[in-house]
């Protein structure tokens, strides 16, 4: 059997106020104290109290509701400290804490920032809009509970002004997601020329992405077969797009257009809600209220949540299913051995690389640092509650639906699929809802 759990879990603890009552018991020696002393010894254990809770590291657990009593005083421990580390120290931060388990309080402070900051409504006066597709977070990545993937129905189009002339970081350069909201006043509009329509997105599942953030870019590179999208004929050959600005290569969006959790969320406030933040050519838009939007403070904190949320999956065990997922050649592309310091990285069923799934999968006037036909492999963690539509577009009604939609360097495996009996087909479809 596989270990595909992370290490990551919530230890519940006793909050200071329980445990100061669990200290201060009752006794009937308690009666001939006099006010002043009772008074004394119940700072005492109250400074007690504190400092075994900050030496244990007592987890949070807040409701789905919102935060739980001592929520307020862990969150206002430490707020700016983050945001004096530098981009990479704070990638390699993550990844120490999630090799060892152990997280500090101030960076359970800043998680459960973000929890909250997933959950809030944000309104016109925190810089909503003008266009906007949701008004949280947690509106579009709910299922199963959030951080998961968006509704069934829910999608964002995608525009695309064509070939890049140059190497610029920003999403902006490739792509615009188009508003499906606009606030009164301003009217509806789509993103101007020559921007086009090239197709659409399913919300993803952000569910466990710190243990993707932080997979060494070494690892990532030694399975490239290809140092370019132009692979062979028939053979799957998968490539990493290059490092850029030394935060290691990309990793998130389908189109491998970011690093790390910190741009994919800055994307994700100014195209999905309309909100600014200090990244470059995401920091101004025309409403009324003053740039940027949404602190450096605040987008650590989300980059938090999501990285320290529990990774969807479960136990798989060695069995027919996986044998035949091997067989048709599944596992050359959603397949990763990674790990971290030492820690085995949760398998998320996924190389990481690009590969050319052919031309039922091409996005028209998308040549950009990924060709239209290529994308990055999707990750299969979370399949057990997911129930549709699949693909990267939503284009797969069934999970049978998606494996026959493969192409390009996948075609062998998709032809290895169908020479299988019915009987196994189900048997490795049904193996795949076990993800």
């Amino acid at each position: 059997m596989m270990r595909l759990r992370s290490r990551y879990q919530r230890d519940v603890g006793l909050s200071s106020d329980e445990l100061i009552d669990s200290l201060m018991l009752r006794s009937p020696s308690e009666a001939w104290m006099s006010r002043a002393r009772a008074k004394i010894l119940w700072l005492a254990l109250l400074g007690v109290a504190l400092l075994t809770t900050l030496w244990a590291g007592a987890q949070l657990v807040i409701d789905e509701a919102g935060d739980d009593g001592g929520a307020a005083a862990f969150a206002a421990l430490g707020a700016e400290l983050l945001t004096s580390q530098g981009f990479t120290e704070r990638v390699e931060m993550r990844a120490k804490a999630l090799a060892s388990g152990v997280h500090s309080t101030q960076l359970k402070a800043s998680i459960a920032r973000g929890r909250a900051l997933f959950y809030q409504v944000r309104t016109v006066e925190q810089g909503l809009g003008p266009g906007y597709n949701g008004v949280s977070c947690a509106e579009c990545h709910a299922r199963p509970n959030p951080p998961g993937r968006g509704p069934a129905g829910r999608f964002a189009r995608v525009f695309s002004a064509g070939p890049r002339q140059t190497y610029s970081p920003s999403p902006t350069a490739e792509a615009r997601v188009a508003q499906s909201r606009w606030l009164a006043g301003h009217a509806s509009r789509l993103p101007p020329a020559p921007f086009r329509e090239i197709g659409r997105r399913r919300p993803p599942d952000l569910r466990g992405l710190g243990w993707i953030e932080v997979v060494p870019v070494e690892q990532i590179q030694r399975q490239t077969k290809c140092d370019s999208p132009k692979a062979p004929p028939g053979q799957v050959c998968g490539w990493a797009p290059p490092k850029e600005r030394g935060a290691g290569s990309l990793r998130f969006g389908a189109k491998m257009v970011t690093a790390t959790l910190e741009e994919f969320i800055t994307g994700a406030l100014y195209f999905e809600h309309g909100q600014t933040t200090r990244a470059p050519m995401m920091n101004r838009d025309d409403d009324d209220v003053a740039d940027p939007e949404v602190s450096e403070q605040d987008v650590i904190d989300l980059a938090n949540y999501v990285a320290f949320s529990p990774p969807p999956g479960g136990d798989v065990f060695e069995g027919k299913g996986l044998k035949l997922f091997r067989q048709v050649g599944c596992a050359d592309c959603h397949w990763g051995d990674f790990e971290i310091d030492g820690t085995e990285v949760p398998q998320f069923w996924s190389d990481l690389l690009v590969h050319n799934l052919g031309e039922h999968h091409a996005e028209l006037d998308y040549e950009e640092r990924t060709p239209g036909t290529h994308w990055r492999t999707l990750p299969l963690w979370g399949l057990r509650d997911h129930q549709g539509p699949y693909l990267t577009n939503g284009s797969a009604k069934t999970l049978a639906d998606a494996v026959m939609r493969h192409g390009g360097e996948a075609l062998q495996s998709r032809k290895r699929y169908q020479e299988l009996d019915e009987g196994e087909q189900n048997e490795l479809v049904t193996f795949l809802k076990t993800l």
